[in-house]
């Protein structure tokens, strides 16, 4: 298990946000989120963004923690792992680096 130190460093880019979950979150928070306005063959799938390419996701406070963790997006929730697999960013992760450790066989 991977443990989360709410350190904030994976957010500090944003994250794509699937359709259905973006009008979700819009109407859960009040809030609208940013279009995207690439051509990525998967920006049908995930077609709003959090950051509008400033660099910092919208729900990030001043201390880096998340101001919608109980309605974050399933990206967020599941980082630093994707469908099971590790995302590229995620030697960032604090969380990631404990668990490489602990998976790592020990020597004798």
């Amino acid at each position: 298990m991977i443990t989360c130190f709410q350190c904030g460093k994976c957010c500090a880019d944003g994250v794509y946000v699937e359709k259905e979950e973006g009008k979700k979150l819009e109407r859960s928070l009040g809030i609208k989120l940013f279009k995207r306005k690439d051509h990525y063959p998967f920006a049908k799938q995930f077609p709003y963004d959090t950051s509008n390419g400033i660099k910092k996701c919208m729900f990030l406070d001043e201390n880096g923690k998340c101001k919608a963790y109980n309605f974050r997006p399933r990206l967020c929730r599941e980082f630093p792992l994707e469908n099971g697999l590790p995302v590229y960013f995620s030697k960032y992760c604090e969380g990631m680096k404990l668990w490489e450790l602990s998976t790592q066989p020990r020597r004798r």
